[in-house]
């Protein structure tokens, strides 16, 4: 008689014996083509993770007609099989890519040149408080895998950005507009897979409709589409034409996302990117005396502007209209903080469970949000308050020291890149107060992507001393006016 189970097992024991060999000869032949190419290929990390996002959503068959189903569990969020291999092949490719820099980071004593050794240990730090020691001390100690990928990620970044960060940059850019591209074409063909109907938040004028492209969430196509602007203001193509459609598909996914706080963060971080460009003018036309007027004029106009816009806001009768705000749905999604204050308490009463070490790791994870109820919720909604609730003091402490080594390199290359460093750095600080940008959990998500790049921005420029506030920068130029030669990065 056939043993049905002996059978079963033996199956199973040979295909995890043959994708073993599969993943091993994988990671083989991506090293020995990294070594033919000697920059290897880290720059592919980036449309990783945008494509297997869109690619997850096009799977998934996602339906927006009833979102709190698609929350609640009740439709299918891309885990389906093809949805799930294809995040393993991505896990792969990117943990394959990670693994031969890493590994020529160790035995090749020159690629150990010019790393920003601050951040990378500053990272090993928060890594320490919000991963590993809450893992083991934590009230419900545990580790996850998918908490390796984005640290190998951030390490990697910071090896390789000396040679890479340019190149990097661009192909950010880029995974970013074929991500417009393909979100635009799905509109006519699956409007229900990308617009949300019947959107009752805060909206344009006359249209109740919301955005979400290809991307998890309308929040999530907000801020890729204003970090998107930043990047072809900062690094422009080659094409007019394409720099055109480039900016109208960014403007419009901006804008229809209705993400109020990436549509703001857009307009301040494009505000310090424009001090940084005409800071330079300002200063020359007032040393040579010759447009000095031009420049008090300038600035007596913005005065005169401020003062005005100051005098409506502080002697204008707001009590009428706000009262009429908040007596809408709107209004009270702003006092409640669209129920982040539930997340937060509940975050809290964890921190105070285990005051030095915190909830650990799996906070928010599926199965506490269902032991919660707070289905909604995938993390604590503020970087801060998750990192408490998940670490403890030490999780808090070492997430601030990190934060702050990053905004010290970001003002150091503000100059050089024209602002960029410094917008990429105010995205995720502000965005830090709703959302968790340093959450590690896998290779996924806008925050993660900006994290990323941010990383590679001030790693790669911080690895050339010779650069100054005034050079030229191979993270500020367009690829065909870069001089030559170039800083460390260069096109």
């Amino acid at each position: 008689m056939i043993d049905f189970q002996i059978i079963f097992l033996t199956v199973i024991l040979l295909a995890v014996f043959f994708a073993g060999l599969a993943v091993s000869a994988g990671l083989g032949l991506i090293s020995h083509v990294a070594t033919l190419r000697e920059r290897g290929f880290f720059h592919w990390l980036f449309p990783i993770i945008i494509g297997a996002m869109a690619l997850s959503v096009l799977l998934s068959r996602r339906s927006l007609s009833n979102v709190d189903m698609l929350f609640a569990g009740g439709q299918d969020l891309g885990t389906g099989m093809a949805a799930v291999w294809l995040g393993r092949l991505s896990s792969v490719l990117g943990l394959a890519i990670c693994f031969e820099r890493l590994s020529r980071f160790i035995f090749v004593p020159s690629s150990r040149e010019g790393v920003a050794w601050p951040i990378f240990w500053a990272f090993l730090a928060f890594v320490s408080g919000n991963v590993l020691i809450n893992g083991a001390l934590g009230t419900e100690p545990g580790f996850s895998h998918r908490n390796l990928y984005p640290v190998l990620a951030i390490l990697t970044a910071l090896i390789v950005a000396r040679t890479d960060s340019g190149r990097s940059i661009r192909w950010a850019r880029n995974s970013l507009l074929w991500l417009f591209i393909a979100s635009a074409c799905v509109v006519p063909l699956m409007p229900d897979m990308v617009f949300q109907k019947g959107y009752a938040g805060i909206s344009l004028p006359g249209f109740k409709a919301r955005y979400w492209g290809l991307a998890t969430h309308a929040n999530s196509l907000g801020p890729l589409a204003a970090v998107f602007l930043l990047l072809i203001w900062n690094n422009p193509f080659k094409s007019r034409s394409v720099n055109a459609v480039s900016w109208l598909l960014g403007l419009a996914s901006l804008m229809l996302s209705q993400s109020k706080t990436a549509f703001a963060l857009a307009l301040v971080c494009m505000g310090i990117m424009l001090a940084y460009r005409v800071r330079p003018w300002f200063s020359n036309a007032w040393q040579s005396g010759g447009n000095r007027a031009g420049v008090a004029a300038i600035i007596f106009g913005a005065m005169l502007l401020i003062s005005i816009l100051g005098y409506q806001f502080m002697f204008a009768d707001w009590t009428r209209p706000i009262e009429r705000f908040l007596a809408t749905r709107a209004g009270s999604d702003v006092l409640t903080l669209t129920g982040r204050n539930v997340i937060w308490a509940a975050t809290l009463r964890e921190w105070q469970a285990n005051i030095w070490f915190g909830y650990g790791p799996t906070l928010w994870d599926d199965a506490y949000r269902f032991k919660t109820g707070l289905l909604h919720a995938f993390h604590a909604h503020n970087q801060f308050v998750h990192s408490l609730g998940s670490g403890g003091i030490v999780g808090l402490v070492t997430v601030v020291f990190y934060s702050f080594v990053l905004m010290v390199y970001a003002l150091r290359a503000a100059g050089a890149t024209r602002g960029l460093s410094l917008a990429l750095l105010l995205f995720i600080g502000v965005r830090s107060l709703t959302e968790v940008p340093f959450l590690m959990n896998g290779f996924g998500g806008p925050d993660f992507f900006t994290h990323l790049l941010l990383v590679m921005v001030c790693a790669g420029l911080a690895a050339t001393r010779a650069v100054t506030s005034h050079a030229y920068s191979p993270l500020s130029m367009p690829r065909h006016s870069a001089p030559s030669p170039t800083p460390v990065g260069a096109r």
